[in-house]
């Protein structure tokens, strides 16, 4: 397959830079959105569910994240998944789990098609589908949806280095656009992704300063973007809180699950 990809012109093979996507598209959304073994015995969606569910049930009896409900996944995955127009918050969980599972799944096959030839585009069909979905089910093909926070914990971090890749030959203020809301969402995402997602910006940023040819006014600028970014988001969180319940949130219930669990 590979020795045929290199020898065929994809531009000749049924039109596929312009429909590629509509045969991964419903092959990976009944993936995505199977709700194959859910309910089988032992309970595991049950169970890597509850973490998400409990905390959308408390929201919607008028309980407030970063004050007196407590989240074991973060921040704003729960405010994500509180905001899906359903009210049940397993069906919540569900939609936003299955979206993501579809977008990782679509960007890991044009990743690894990358608008090559028909030969290229079945490979990358059936080798994101056994990666993504197959391998992770276990011998038993289970349904990776049934563990959530696998994708929740991952999502952003994975979408922020295609987006660096993409646009890395564009100029410094226009990648700034597209990277600084990723990484902000990421950032308050949850703790672990928040360390996922800065990783990934302190990498982008040493190549910027050292490898990069723009003036040092133009450094400077991009290094100060970052903490004022989370600078100008924690003062309107912090307002937020003000205006609604008269206190400022607890940020440390953000991180406190990761203490714990290290102490343990």
């Amino acid at each position: 397959l590979i020795f045929l990809s290199l020898r065929v012109d994809y531009k000749n093979n049924f039109n596929l830079h312009k429909s590629w996507w509509i045969l991964p598209l419903i092959v990976f959304f009944l993936e995505s959105f199977s709700t194959n073994s859910y309910f089988q015995t032992g309970g595991a969606s049950f169970h890597h569910w509850q973490p998400f569910t409990g905390v959308i049930e408390m929201m919607q009896q008028g309980g407030w994240l970063l004050w007196d409900t407590p989240s074991q996944y973060g921040f704003l995955s729960l405010i994500f998944t509180y905001l899906i127009p359903f009210e049940n918050p397993w069906l919540k969980v569900y939609i936003l789990n299955g979206t993501f599972n579809l977008i990782l799944s679509l960007l890991i096959f044009y990743v690894i098609w990358d608008k090559r030839n028909l030969y290229w585009y079945v490979f990358s069909l059936f080798f994101t589908y056994s990666i993504y979905f197959a391998l992770p089910g276990g011998p038993w093909f289970n349904n990776i949806s049934i563990v959530p926070s696998g994708i929740f914990r991952v999502f952003w971090v994975i979408l922020l280095i295609f987006v660096i890749y993409k646009i890395q030959l564009k100029d410094i203020f226009t990648q700034l656009k597209y990277i600084i809301p990723i990484w902000l969402i990421g950032f308050f995402w949850s703790a672990e992704s928040a360390i996922y997602v800065t990783s990934i910006i302190g990498t982008y940023f040493l190549s910027f300063i050292f490898l990069g040819k723009s003036k040092v006014n133009s450094k400077i600028y991009v290094l100060l973007s970052f903490p004022a970014s989370i600078l100008i988001c924690l003062i309107l969180i912090c307002l937020f809180y003000l205006i609604n319940i008269n206190n400022l949130p607890d940020f440390y219930s953000f991180v406190e699950y990761v203490f714990g669990f290290f102490s343990e």
